[in-house]
């Protein structure tokens, strides 16, 4: 397989433009994508898909029972595809485009593959993964590119190196900053469960949901 690469950049609007286009054309057709997230490197791959989705795991090799979040552009696409409870909302409206990643139940239109039980979604704070989602019009995997065991990718040279051939596309901005992985709450339930802390600290979104009570409505302050 031929790659095309992309060295892109926020500078260079028209480039990044093409770029976010190509990488929406290519999901839409069932390809998988290198692109940035607000984290590492991640497989781009079309929610909805089936196929693509397979090809996410045996491009991996990881484990098919493992769940994958995804990324939206906003939280009309992800209400389309997940049924986003009122606490999510409230959460999604407070902590995104940011790292904060919430599992709400899915509607049929993801596929199994990403998850079979809920859906966990992040409307991501990158410019360019939170684009093509936007653009494409469907969630996108949010897989790290790493194979089972194996470190992130967070330097580009590295990406480029691993992928060659792989896959289609691939888009560089860069060496990305070693972050921790998104926090991850479980929003079905309230309040909501926290599977996973990371740059949003729970004592944070404890603090918004103390404005919060399960029947989705903000609490007055009486004095």
């Amino acid at each position: 397989m031929k790659t095309k690469v992309l060295e892109v950049s926020l500078r260079d609007r028209e480039k990044a433009a093409k770029a976010v286009g190509l990488a929406a054309k290519e999901i839409l057709l069932g390809n998988l994508v290198i692109i940035p997230t607000e984290t590492s490197y991640g497989i781009a791959a079309d929610a909805t898909n089936l196929k693509a989705v397979q090809k996410l795991f045996e491009l991996t090799e990881k484990p098919a029972k493992e769940p994958i979040p995804i990324i939206v552009s906003d939280l009309n696409l992800a209400k389309e595809h997940s049924i986003v409870n009122p606490t999510a909302e409230f959460l999604a409206r407070n902590f995104m485009p940011g790292p904060l990643t919430l599992i709400v139940e899915k509607k049929d239109s993801i596929s199994n593959l990403v998850s079979s039980d809920g859906i966990a979604f992040r409307i991501s704070s990158n410019s360019f993964a939170r684009a093509i989602s936007s653009e494409a019009g469907v969630p996108i995997t949010a897989s790290k590119t790493n194979k089972e065991g194996e470190a992130a990718h967070y330097l580009a040279w590295k990406v480029r190196e691993t992928f060659n051939g792989k896959v289609p596309l691939i888009l560089l901005t860069g060496d990305l900053q070693e972050v921790p992985a998104s926090t991850i709450l479980d929003t079905r339930s309230f309040p909501p469960k926290l599977i996973r802390e990371g740059p949003v600290p729970y004592k944070e979104i404890e603090s918004q949901l103390s404005r919060f009570n399960a029947a989705g409505n903000l609490q007055v302050a009486t004095v």
